[in-house]
């Protein structure tokens, strides 16, 4: 075993092929000082810092930075612009729908029977009959729908991208 001194100071032992890329004493001390570069912005630590590192952050303490790195403060902030696309798959709207096509058709795959969902949908999916981009009308419209398994569901003509090629179209 060789000995290292983490950034926070604290010593630390590591096996021989790992010496060279080891840094940090733990991994609770790597997050902690990702989370003071990221949001405080400092390069020194201060004691209280210290005495942080290598132990398991409170509750209070992840929502603390939880909140810190919400909305315009979060690197991955883009101007708070979704999709169209994404904000209508994800709302609640579209799950009912889902759910809907499911229970209509038993949970089971109406080209080859499969039913291994096990009445959650783990492995089918609700597939629109018409394209979901071309007919915004009948996106929810439960007769739109079917119960594929994913095999099946990879022959259609409406799965992924096929048929759309050389065409630009809005969702």
């Amino acid at each position: 075993m060789i000995q290292l001194v983490c950034k926070c100071g604290k010593k630390f032992f590591v096996k021989p092929y790992r010496a060279k890329i080891a840094r940090f004493c733990s991994h609770h001390c790597r997050e902690w000082k990702k989370y003071i570069k990221d949001v405080a912005s400092q390069r020194i630590w201060t004691a209280e810092q210290r005495k942080k590192c290598g132990r398991i952050w409170t509750i209070k303490e992840r929502e603390k930075a939880s909140v810190l790195m919400q909305g315009e403060k979060s690197p991955l902030w883009r101007g708070g612009v979704s999709p169209l696309n994404r904000k209508i798959r994800h709302s609640l709207e579209y799950r009912l729908w889902r759910e809907a096509v499911f229970k209509r058709d038993n949970y089971t795959c109406i080209w080859c029977g499969d039913s291994k969902g096990d009445n959650k949908g783990g492995n089918l999916n609700a597939d629109h009959i018409k394209r979901f981009s071309d007919f915004p009308e009948l996106r929810f419209a439960i007769d739109n729908g079917r119960t594929l398994c994913i095999s099946c569901h990879k022959k259609t003509d409406t799965w992924g991208s096929r048929g759309l090629q050389g065409r630009k179209y809005k969702i």
